[in-house]
């Protein structure tokens, strides 16, 4: 043999057993070498490109969750304007709420003031007032009617707002867990 090994402590019983070292009496021959480097070579080509390959994979996988993570971004922040619709249509809501308690209010107390009035005044004075409380009383209605119509609408338009608000936040949520894989 060209190149033999040999160990040095190695025989059983020895207190070295087990701890030998390994020593080379001879250096291999050059093809032995040659096919061994190009094994090397070979196998280092072979794992570069399985490295190349998991980089490109990894690559798509971050750019993907990139995407994903612009989208949820982008339908967070849409969630958040309609959010901020919402709030700022039910405070109009309450404003105007406010607004109709407050005047039909000040009507029950002039139309009080007025009743008053018709039963201490005079016949003709009654009929006219009379006359101008029931035109009072007409517009009121009318008032009270299409605010009631307005309230109808802004209520439709919430509920729906809310329900978009949902999918969007359901959509939000799907996506994140999409991300998070």
């Amino acid at each position: 043999m060209a190149g033999s090994t040999s160990f040095e402590g190695a025989r059983p019983g020895s207190p070295a057993f087990g701890f030998a070292r390994e020593t080379r009496q001879a250096a291999s021959p050059p093809v032995l070498l040659g096919r061994q480097l190009q094994a090397i070579a070979s196998a280092d080509k072979v794992l570069t490109e399985r490295l190349h390959e998991e980089v490109f994979s990894l690559e798509s996988k971050v750019s993907q969750a990139k995407k994903e993570m612009a989208t949820a971004t982008l339908q967070a922040e849409s969630a958040r304007e309609s959010q901020a619709r919402l709030s700022e249509l039910q405070r109009q809501l309450e404003r105007q709420i406010r607004e109709h308690r407050e005047h039909l209010s000040k009507v029950a107390q002039e139309r009080r003031r007025l009743l008053d009035i018709t039963c201490h005044g005079s016949t003709g004075e009654a009929t006219a007032q009379r006359q101008w409380l029931e035109e009072a009383l007409n517009d009121e209605r009318r008032c009270l009617q299409e605010t009631r119509e307005a309230n109808g609408f802004l209520d439709s338009s919430l509920h729906a707002l809310r329900a978009e608000m949902a999918d969007l936040q359901q959509e939000r949520a799907q996506i994140m867990a999409e991300v998070a894989r």
